[in-house]
């Protein structure tokens, strides 16, 4: 089972909620911590196979917080996280959907005059797919930063970071939804185009962010 280390440097199993492993690239300030947001202190449980400890995790005397600021800080952390580990499944995606257009793409131009059609359709549609690539990616990017920075010091996080975050969770709420929009609408018809030569695949949406 994943656990992870606080500042404190003792392992545990993040509470309900902390599932650690976001693949956007956070948790990296205070001591290189990379596969999540830390736990508050508190009494949690220690897994290893079938193995299990209870541990307490003490405030760390270095990092002199109220319990208050304590937990806003926290909160902010988390909320950047939970933008990297909810974008992940559209990132994949999107990879996968731009994966499939240019094998279509390849095996098309093969066709010559035959394959035009179909090609025009593709080129239509795969600039779209990037877009959203792109919109998804920044929006993790962005909260990466945020996490990384929030974390990377003992004080609460400023103005300015609390807006970048909500402004990641705009982007993240928008590429989701555009993409589901592709996958819905815009790939359909592509396939259309295509007379009937390849099986569109099941439209399957993705989840949109919640906060």
């Amino acid at each position: 089972m994943l656990f992870r280390s606080g500042p404190e440097t003792t392992p545990v199993i993040p509470p309900s909620g902390q599932t650690p492993g976001a693949q956007g690239g956070g948790g990296g300030g205070r001591g290189g911590r990379g596969v999540g947001p830390v736990v508050l202190p508190g009494r949690y449980t220690v897994a290893v196979g079938s193995l299990k400890q209870e541990v307490t995790v003490e405030p760390d005397p270095r990092f002199p917080i109220s319990e208050s600021d304590r937990k806003k800080r926290h909160a902010a952390i988390l909320s950047a996280y939970s933008i990297q580990r909810q974008l992940v499944p559209a990132r994949d995606v999107a990879r996968t959907l731009a994966g499939q257009l240019a094998g279509l793409r390849q095996y098309f131009s093969a066709l010559g005059d035959s394959g035009k059609a179909p090609l025009e359709a593709i080129d239509k549609v795969t600039p779209e797919i990037v877009k959203a690539q792109a919109q998804i990616d920044r929006a993790i990017a962005s909260a990466a930063q945020a996490e990384n920075a929030i974390d990377g010091y003992d004080g609460l996080p400023t103005t300015a970071q609390l807006r970048q975050i909500d402004w990641a969770w705009e982007d993240a709420t928008a590429s989701a939804n555009a993409l589901n929009k592709l996958i819905t609408e815009t790939i359909p018809k592509a396939y259309s185009s295509m007379g009937g030569a390849v099986r569109p695949p099941k439209p399957e949406t993705v989840a949109v962010p919640s906060r």
